[in-house]
């Protein structure tokens, strides 16, 4: 039987297009190389008659009664309904094979009664998404789950699940109601519920002085180049051109956009509490270059006093004691250092030119010469490892005992060499005992966990977390993942966001991603800055 690249189809006799889209978005997380659309009746069965190999999602729905309302009526906002009678859903979910094929393979069902649906409609509406986009990914994550699917996250597949629990917590809810909405409302697992709710605690005392100090904005530098490029990368980035003339150009233009933004900054009284120099590898600049940057950096932006600045130092072919020393004489207080594997045939099947030597040379280089904080970042679930591999990068970067880890689930993402070789993702459970490991690890090094992000298409459907031991918490990756102070960003691919008075609100600004059109068109996105906070002050 010859088969074609599966396609993915969610039709409904009854639910309108908007809400069978809010169903794509689970799917597409447990599918990311499938063909994913939205279908009519009519052409879902031109498809069958052409013989496709495709897999159906159906969603249909029976009669609904809401306060006497004729059977039948359509499933509407929970906001207007008063009470919830006769209502059942259902989906199927059905594997076509072609004509060659044996047919149809199996079908799968799942039902949400209207004792259920009633029980839901009970918790509170946390979050943007209405009470009938709830109930179809729910629906949806019921037949996920008869495939053996493991949904740690439930119907949550959105970045910062964290927010969730702002929004509840600005609502004076409890540990025991939060846990009871995110379970009964997204089908979040008691273990998730749990990790949240303690990085909350973390994070409480430097989200307090996000407010108490609105004047403090987070600031990110971005220098998009790398001395290679790793298979699982799809970050805009490159490796420079031979004369560095493109780097050159880059740095004239982002110095340009330091010194409007540090003008900015002081007519809005705005001061930088913290700093973070990103990637691509910063520290690939030679010491020209870094030197002018960071000069730069401290003469136009105005500092808090106590300011945080890192610079991510990630790959440790580029460290050296000479640009270390810069860092240090311009006050840079943090350093990433990554890892990402502590295996050889990791690090060359990856593209990272470097040897786990030069990873521990770097590393107690930087602990000789400065007194700064350093982080490091593993990756679980790198092509061809397993849980022995990730074992000895744990055994590895304990050793050196970094003051954060920041433990990463692989995500193969468009635009990545991984993507488009159709790398496929360790096992679940595989990904889970991983994750697992590095979090008992990183407890025995005096480690609680403090961020977290979720990526898609990451390994195991996993999120991305970082610890660090009490009091050394990076500012910058709270501020940056909960959203709570002004973020202004710099360079190509750069991202800005502006916050309401209310700090609940904000509106973003992206920097272009290529290098000449950041250089032409960065200063369209500070028009956009200097009208976002002038509409601040004049409220």
């Amino acid at each position: 039987m010859g088969m074609r690249q599966t396609c993915i189809y969610l039709n409904s006799t009854t639910l309108p297009p908007d809400i069978l889209a809010a169903g794509t978005a689970i799917l597409r997380a447990y599918a990311p190389q499938a063909k994913l659309q939205t279908i009519s009746q009519q052409d879902m069965e031109q498809e069958l008659d052409a013989g496709s190999l495709i897999r159906v999602e159906r969603v249909r729905q029976t009669s609904l009664a809401i306060d006497g309302a004729a059977d039948g009526a359509s499933l509407i906002d929970r906001e207007d309904a008063s009470v919830w009678r006769g209502c059942a859903i259902w989906a199927e979910l059905i594997d076509v094979c072609d004509r060659d094929g044996a047919g149809l393979s199996q079908v799968d069902e799942a039902v949400i009664t209207s004792e259920e649906v009633g029980a839901i409609a009970q918790l509170p509406l946390i979050g943007r998404e209405s009470f009938s986009r709830i109930l179809v990914k729910q629906i949806l994550l019921r037949l996920l789950v008869q495939r053996g699917f493991s949904l740690p996250w439930g119907i949550l597949t959105g970045m910062r699940p964290a927010k969730l629990l702002q929004r509840m917590e600005d609502a004076h809810l409890d540990c025991q109601r939060q846990a009871e909405i995110f379970s009964g409302l997204f089908r979040v697992t008691p273990s998730r519920i749990a990790l949240l709710q303690q990085i909350a605690a973390v994070q409480e005392e430097t989200v307090a002085s996000f407010a108490a100090h609105p004047q403090e904005i987070a600031l990110y530098v971005g220098i998009p180049f790398c001395p290679s490029r790793c298979s699982y990368c799809s970050f805009p980035g490159t490796v420079p051109a031979a004369d560095r003339a493109d780097v050159c150009a880059y740095l004239q233009a982002l110095h340009q956009e330091i010194a409007a933004v540090g003008l900015l900054m002081r007519e809005q009284a705005l001061v930088a509490g913290s700093v973070y120099i990103g990637g691509g590898t910063p520290t690939m600049l030679n010491d020209g270059e870094l030197d002018h940057l960071l000069e730069r950096l401290r003469c136009e932006i105005p500092w808090a006093a106590d300011g945080e600045f890192t610079v991510e130092a990630g790959r440790p072919d580029t460290i050296r004691a000479e640009n270390l020393l810069i860092l240090q004489r311009y006050g840079v207080n943090r350093l990433s250092i990554n890892p990402q594997s502590m295996n050889p045939a990791t690090l060359r099947r990856i593209g990272r030119e470097h040897r786990t030597e030069d990873i521990v040379r770097s590393f107690e280089l930087a602990r000789a010469l400065g007194f700064w904080l350093i982080n490091m970042d593993v990756i679980l679930g790198l092509p061809q490892e397993g849980l022995a591999e990730v074992r000895m990068t744990l055994d590895a970067v304990g050793k050196l005992q970094p003051d954060n880890l920041t433990v990463h689930a692989l995500a193969i993402k468009r635009g990545a060499r991984d993507w488009e070789g159709r790398l496929a993702h360790v096992s679940q459970e595989t990904a889970l005992l991983m994750q697992e490991l590095s979090r008992e690890r990183a407890e025995q090094w005096g480690m609680r966990p403090y961020y977290l992000y979720r990526q898609k298409f990451a390994a195991g459907h996993l999120e991305n977390i970082g610890y660090a031991k009490p009091g050394m918490e990076c500012r910058y990756n709270i501020s940056i993942i909960e959203e709570r102070q002004h973020i202004i960003g710099l360079g190509a691919g750069a991202s800005n966001k502006i916050f309401t008075p209310d700090g609940r609100r904000f509106s973003s600004y992206f920097h272009p991603v290529n290098l000449p059109t950041y250089g032409d068109k960065w200063r369209r996105v500070h028009e956009q800055r200097i009208i976002e906070i002038d509409k601040l002050r004049s409220s």
